[in-house]
């Protein structure tokens, strides 16, 4: 039987990230050096205004085999990785956040997992992982309260389920339909894969602070997304039910 390539493809949604492209690249290079499989980069340039595009080419472009995505009106997050989404050509898929809050070097113990996982996420809330720096109390109580909620949505209990960080098998990946485009699209396509019966590895990764740019996320404006997606999850079991 022939062995499935392992291939990959990296997916990092950009919003004007001119001063995070340098931090990318030495995070980037080391990983790049040692993993073993082809891989592409596909950087998504989601409206940015800056010089982010500029950089990519500058940074990127000659040294490693790039697809870079371009538009003008910013989508967020989930659009931005809805449209990676489409240009992706490996067998498994990584969404990698272009501030590195990540250290993308841990792919390689992620894909130690990939012949027995359907997603391998990451998490810093997973017992065996931490974060360089001290989360405020609030953002721990609402980390480990949609935690819960998202356990009793899908009956899987996993320490993140916003994380952007995972590896993916490509072809499940492009067989969900991903509606979402603000930061609560990584928790979508997280739970329609486990309710096609995905087998999801929590999986242990530290996260660091974000040391340049500045974050798009909107605290207030994600929690009600989150709500608002539960609710819809809710309303989706009571559908089937009655059918």
């Amino acid at each position: 039987m022939t062995e499935t390539s392992k291939d990959l493809s990296i997916i990092i949604p950009c919003y004007n990230e001119e001063d995070s492209l340098p931090l990318l690249l030495d995070k980037l290079a080391p990983f790049l050096e040692v993993f073993p499989h082809k891989y592409e980069l596909i950087f998504v340039n989601d409206g940015s205004t800056d010089k982010t595009v500029e950089l990519i080419n500058k940074l990127f472009k000659e040294k490693y085999p790039i697809k870079l995505i371009s538009y003008e009106k910013n989508r967020n997050l989930g659009g931005a990785v809805k449209e990676g989404i489409l240009h992706i050509s490996m067998p498994y898929t990584v969404v990698l956040d272009s501030d590195c809050s990540y250290d993308p070097i841990d792919i390689l113990e992620m894909y130690k997992h990939i012949d027995s996982y359907d997603v391998i996420s990451a998490s810093a809330h997973h017992p065996d992982a931490s974060f360089n720096f001290e989360l405020p109390w609030y953002r721990l109580m609402l980390s480990k309260g949609v935690v819960i909620l998202y356990f009793l949505a899908t009956f899987k209990y996993l320490n993140s389920y916003t994380s952007i960080f995972r590896v993916y098998d490509s072809k499940l990946l492009q067989s969900i339909k991903i509606e979402k485009d603000s930061f609560v699209a990584m928790t979508e396509m997280l739970v329609k894969l486990i309710n096609k019966k995905a087998k999801v590895l929590d999986f242990p990764s530290d996260s660091n602070y974000r040391t340049f740019g500045v974050s798009k996320m909107r605290l207030k404006s994600t929690i009600m997304s989150h709500i608002y997606f539960l609710l819809e999850i809710v309303l989706d079991k009571l559908r089937i039910k009655k059918l």
